[in-house]
């Protein structure tokens, strides 16, 4: 770091009529002490140390009922067979008719 900076911006606020007070709202470091130590070096913590903190306050639950229909789009194209519509709105169309058709189960 460099240890004349505040020196210098006292030097320059005199002779250009710097607001010192705005100036001094910045950190005085050519880097950025959040980040970096006074060394140069890269703060760094372990990857996963955001993470436990976040699980950390989760509480799960295994759902009572799972109620899950997977559609395989391509075989709705399929069925579709040779009369395959010429736009995509037509064949996007066509497959939300056959979903919508399905029986829900109760």
């Amino acid at each position: 770091m460099e240890r004349d900076i505040f020196g210098r911006l006292l030097a320059i606020a005199v002779e250009q009529k710097v607001n010192i007070e705005y100036c001094l709202s910045f950190p005085l470091a050519p880097i950025p002490p959040a980040l970096f130590s006074c060394s140069g070096e890269m703060l760094k913590t372990d990857k996963s140390t955001l993470s436990k903190q976040l699980t950390s306050k989760i509480v799960s639950e295994n759902p009572g009922e799972i109620d899950v229909e997977i559609i395989d789009g391509f075989y709705y194209m399929y069925q579709i067979g040779s009369t395959l519509p010429q736009t995509f709105g037509k064949l996007a169309e066509s497959i939300l008719i056959k979903l919508c058709a399905k029986k829900a189960q109760e």
